[in-house]
């Protein structure tokens, strides 16, 4: 799961990429 690894290296957010990716 790619998706997996841009929420690991984002904020400790729920889902920065649905919910803000800045």
């Amino acid at each position: 799961m790619a998706t997996n690894d841009r929420i690991s290296a984002g904020p400790s957010l729920s889902h920065p990429m649905r919910q803000s990716p800045v």
